[in-house]
């Protein structure tokens, strides 16, 4: 380790454990800048890797509320898992856009969006209320 450096790559580890893989949220545990935690990321592969497994870990314990959510019916979950998880069949489908320019007034630009809802998308939240 360089004589100049404040912090052990052990000390660095700890706190972003301790924030689970909050960089700003470490920085203030040690009272250092973020850059610092940064630094020391792209200097020791341990640290790098305390913060790509803590933010898995995040990852893991939003995908099990997303479950959960799923799971109690919820309509904005079930969507989400489909359009995402359920891409290879066919659950995936862009949103299409029907643009329409309303008025015009000086700089301003009104346009009005009207969103094509996917029939695949509205029937799974349909079979949900109904409890099919």
């Amino acid at each position: 380790m360089p004589k100049d450096e404040k912090y052990t790559a052990e000390q660095i580890i700890d706190a972003i454990k301790d924030t689970r893989g909050i960089l700003s949220a470490a920085a203030l545990k040690l009272r250092c800048h973020r850059s610092t935690i940064e630094n020391y990321a792209k200097r020791y592969v341990t640290v790098a890797d305390a913060i790509r497994q803590e933010r898995e870990t995040l990852v893991d314990i939003g995908e099990t509320k997303l479950i959960l959510a799923m799971e109690a019916g919820e309509a904005w979950a079930i969507m989400f898992l489909l359009r995402n998880l359920g891409k290879h069949r066919g659950y995936g489908g862009d949103i299409q856009l029907d643009i329409t320019f309303v008025h015009r007034e000086a700089e301003k630009l009104a346009i009005h969006l009207g969103l094509d809802k996917d029939e695949v998308l509205a029937e799974a939240i349909a079979i949900v209320r109904s409890g099919r």
